[in-house]
């Protein structure tokens, strides 16, 4: 990357155009998957020992906790809200309309169990070992680290698993620390709070009536999936304009690539 840089700010030198589409996409790419992420790499270097303590933890939950241990991922939050105007009709030419304000928001997340898979008989790992496995995970001085380092600064893979889930799916078979998952547990759930802004009574039949409202009405509607394994996946995310961007350098890539064939 380095290298790269320095040939991009000596090719005036050289009488090589400034930049071209090629380098822009180049160059693009390189920042988000090799500057960015050693950026990333060298704020989790100085922030080792509160990301390590974590790692301690779930340890120590795994191996000595009844039940394992409980991992939460929270999934899609998102709301939106919206108004509509409903309008009743009543006795005679009388009409009642009614504005209606929705606030509506959405949450979805999971729970798994992990429980060691040693063999019968194992002894529980001493303080010491617990702390020494931290380390390594958190450093990536195992092979799943390596993989997973190499499959993250990799373009083309990031677009695979922007689709599927392949890259989480061998990192959680990966066996970094022995473990077996039970029954995964999806759950969403959508509250709308519903309230009546305004009331009017039209038409020659109203008469004097007069209608008042107050309050909020909430609905909250709940589900909950619970699945044996994790397998596969396939999905088709929504273009935001970061992945459109990637997308972008990646086909000038491709076409100059072609072109150059």
């Amino acid at each position: 990357m380095i290298k790269n840089l320095g040939d991009l700010l000596t090719r005036k030198q050289r009488g090589l155009p400034l930049v071209s589409g090629n380098d822009i996409a180049n160059h693009y790419l390189a920042t988000q998957f090799g500057w960015l992420p050693l950026i990333r790499d060298i704020q989790d270097l100085m922030d080792l020992q509160s990301h390590t303590m974590k790692r301690v933890r779930e340890l120590n939950s795994l191996y000595k906790s009844p039940k394992g241990l409980r991992r939460r991922l929270q999934f899609e939050s998102a709301s939106s809200s919206t108004t509509t105007e409903d309008v009743l009709g009543l006795a005679g030419s009388a009409v009642m309309r009614t504005t209606i304000s929705h606030m509506i928001v959405k949450n979805s997340w999971g729970t798994i169990n992990w429980r060691p898979s040693n063999p019968i008989g194992f002894v529980s790992p001493s303080d010491s070992q617990i702390q020494d496995q931290a380390y390594r995970v958190v450093r990536g001085l195992t092979v799943e680290g390596t993989l997973k380092g190499a499959w993250d600064l990799i373009p083309w893979t990031w677009l695979l698993g922007w689709f599927t889930n392949v890259g989480k799916l061998a990192l959680a078979n990966s066996n970094t620390v022995p473990a077996s998952h039970g029954p995964c547990c999806f759950m969403s759930q959508s509250r709308t709070a519903s309230e009546i802004s305004n009331v009017t009574i039209t038409g020659s039949d109203a008469g004097r009536n007069a209608v008042t409202s107050s309050g909020v009405f909430i609905e909250t509607r709940k589900t909950r999936v619970v699945s044996g394994a994790v397998v596969p996946g396939f999905n088709v995310p929504f273009l935001s304009t970061f992945r459109l961007s990637i997308l972008a350098a990646l086909g000038v890539q491709r076409i100059r690539g072609a072109y150059k064939k």
